[in-house]
C-alpha cells in the first residue's frame, strides 16, 4: 500500500505531467458527456488508485473499478469506501454479463498491452459489457515522443494505428465515432470515443 501512495503522490506533480493530465481529463469529460446517460453506470479498467473516480461519479450513479492489482483496489477502496465497487480483474476477461455497463473507461492500459492478440480481446471484452459505448486512450507514433521515450529509456510502449483501429474495431462490437491528441506531434497519447455497434441479435 505504501507503494501506491507513493506513486498516487508523485504522479503527476511535474509541470509537463500535470499539463497532461489537464488536457486528457478535459478530452475524456467531454467524450463522457456525450455518451453517458442519467443515473447510469460506468466501468473503470485499469482504476489503479482512483484518479478518474471523481470524474466518473458526476456523471453515473454506479461506478465499478477493476484492476489486476489488489493494492490499487485496496487503496480505491481506502478512498472512496462504499462509493465505488471494487473488483480484480484481467482486462480480457471481465467478470462481468454482457451490457453490465452503459459505458466502459479504459485509460492508460492499451500501450501496455504488448500482445496484440490480448489488446482485441480488451476491445471484444469492452465491447461486450458496454451498451452504449467506450472511452479509451492508445498511444500513437510521434517523431518527438519517440525520441524522448528512447533518449530517457523509458519502458517499453506499444504503439497503435488509428487506420488498423478503425477497420478492426466494428467486428468487435465497437465503432470510432470520434478521435482528439492530447498535444497533437508532441505527445503520443490520443483519447477514442467508441460508440457500440453489435448485431441486434446479441443486444
Amino acid at each position: 500500500m505504501t507503494r501506491v501512495r507513493n506513486y498516487e503522490r508523485r504522479r503527476y506533480k511535474s509541470l509537463d505531467q500535470r499539463l497532461v493530465n489537464h488536457l486528457e481529463s478535459r478530452i475524456i469529460e467531454r467524450y463522457l458527456d456525450e455518451l453517458c446517460l442519467p443515473g447510469g453506470s460506468i466501468l473503470d479498467i485499469p482504476c489503479g488508485y482512483g484518479r478518474f473516480v471523481p470524474v466518473l461519479r458526476q456523471r453515473a450513479a454506479t461506478v465499478v473499478g477493476g484492476d489486476r492489482k489488489l493494492a490499487m483496489l485496496q487503496r480505491m477502496r481506502e478512498r472512496f469506501e462504499q462509493e465505488v465497487g471494487v473488483v480484480q480483474m484481467l482486462s480480457s476477461a471481465l467478470p462481468f454479463t454482457d451490457d453490465s455497463f452503459d459505458v466502459v473507461t479504459c485509460i492508460r492500459l492499451m500501450q501496455h498491452i504488448h500482445a496484440a492478440d490480448d489488446r482485441w480481446a480488451t476491445y471484444a471484452e469492452i465491447a461486450r459489457v458496454a451498451s452504449r459505448g467506450a472511452v479509451v486512450t492508445v498511444y500513437l507514433d510521434t517523431f518527438a515522443h519517440r525520441f524522448v521515450h528512447r533518449a530517457r529509456r523509458l519502458k517499453r510502449l506499444t504503439r497503435d494505428r488509428l487506420d488498423e483501429l478503425e477497420a478492426r474495431l466494428p467486428a468487435l462490437g465497437l465503432r470510432l465515432r470520434n478521435h482528439a491528441r492530447i498535444l497533437p506531434g508532441l505527445h503520443a497519447q490520443m483519447v477514442l470515443q467508441l460508440e457500440t455497434c453489435k448485431p441486434a441479435q446479441s443486444r
